[in-house]
């Protein structure tokens, strides 16, 4: 196998069938010098829990892209990010992050969820048809996290109306699929203009810091040290993108999953309280992270294969979501599925377990509950039409037309 398999219009439209490939040649495959990938569950976890693997997101760059590539804004930013930090700085970053989205925050924001989805659908609902993904999937999500983060309307509003333009670009440089200098450079600009819009907001919170995640970190303080608005600003970029892409991106594909299985549909239609397994089952089955990454952070034996520092592991979590190995009829969408394989790793799993998990399944979750109970004849008009989005790394779709 090759990096391209993975970035080919087959792919975007359906990844199974290369990740039944994948899983079939064994538990870690050969894509280019210096870079695997895996689709097992069993040697999956295992690598999310051990500790010689972490994030040395830099020197993949380097690898993909070269040297001077490095120093690219948009790769900056990545590099900065909560995302990247081994411990014990991601220890610590985490647990100020956690602050925010732990369970008790975001029980108390359950209310401004349920009022910021009942918006929304008042906004369309009299009009019998809806474009899901703009209208719906798109701004919960946003206007979450702009509340998390302390944003005012306009503040919010930018972000609703420019933030698509900006992230798209961005989000080409988290993908494994090849990218050229034009979208490099593209994603360089849209960084500096998130990189502005919250170094400004930053400033504004220095003098007068409120309830909010940014306020948290700005305050923040251990062994007499600080974080840097550098730092600050890297992890907010990253706590904005991946607290919106990835659930607009879930809340279509579970309408999608579950429309295409209309057995599994009219359970969910019945029963409101299978709402929750039927979120984690779609997590497993048609996950919006379908590839992450780890890095070799020293040379070692792992699973009977020797790896060198810095080689990367890229995972297809869409191929361990699917695993035969551990999931009974994985490609099978059964919301009751209680086998001992039903724990998915669509969050992942270890030090970097998703910080915004339960904040997701709080969104996915009144997202449901709201469509299901105010539009309960509601039927999705273009299944046989969808258009993928070109990326790797993300899944989901450009529209998502409802009508009733």
């Amino acid at each position: 196998m090759k990096m391209a398999d993975f970035s080919s219009p087959s792919f975007y439209a359906d990844p199974y069938p290369v990740y039944e490939r994948l899983r079939k040649e064994g538990a870690f495959v050969p894509l280019m010098p210096g870079i695997w990938a895996t689709g097992s569950y069993a040697t999956t976890e295992m690598l999310l829990r051990d500790k010689r693997w972490g994030k040395e997101y830099l020197a993949y760059v380097h690898m993909r892209h070269g040297e001077e590539r490095t120093k690219d804004a948009a790769f900056q930013t990545v590099h900065r990010s909560v995302l990247m930090l081994n411990p014990p700085e991601h220890t610590y970053m985490k647990g100020l992050l956690m602050k925010t989205f732990n369970a008790e925050r975001i029980a108390e924001f359950r209310s401004n969820l349920q009022a910021t989805t009942e918006h929304l659908v008042d906004s369309f609902i009299d009009k019998g048809s809806v474009d899901l993904v703009k209208h719906f999937a798109y701004p919960l999500p946003i206007t979450a996290i702009c509340i998390l983060l302390g944003l005012d309307e306009e503040e919010t509003l930018f972000l609703l109306t420019e933030g698509a333009a900006m992230v798209r670009p961005f989000l080409r440089v988290l993908d494994i699929a090849e990218i050229s200098m034009d979208q490099i450079e593209a994603a360089n600009a849209a960084t500096k203009s998130l990189d502005e819009f919250f170094t400004r907001k930053l400033r504004k919170l220095r003098q007068s810091p409120g309830d909010d995640l940014i306020s948290t970190l700005l305050t923040a303080e251990e062994n007499g040290q600080r974080l840097t608005d550098e730092e600050i600003v890297a992890s907010i970029f990253i706590t904005f993108v991946a607290g919106h892409e990835t659930t607009i991106n879930m809340v279509a594909n579970i309408l999608i999953s579950l429309y295409r299985n209309p057995d599994q549909l009219e359970l969910v239609r019945q029963n409101h309280s299978l709402i929750p397994p039927c979120i984690n089952e779609c997590l497993r089955y048609e996950t919006s992270l379908q590839i992450t990454s780890r890095h070799a952070l020293e040379d070692m034996e792992f699973e009977g294969i020797s790896f060198s520092e810095g080689e990367t592991i890229v995972i297809c979590l869409g191929a361990v979501n699917r695993d035969p190995q551990r999931f009974i009829d994985p490609d099978r969408l059964v919301i009751t599925r209680s086998d001992p394989g039903s724990r998915n790793l669509a969050f992942g799993a270890g030090a970097h377990y998703c910080i915004g998990a339960m904040l997701a399944t709080a969104e996915l979750e009144i997202a449901l509950r709201t469509l299901f109970r105010r539009i309960p004849d509601m039927r999705l008009t273009n299944l046989d039409d969808l258009r993928w989005l070109h990326l790797s790394t993300v899944r989901g779709v450009e529209t998502l037309q409802a009508a009733w």
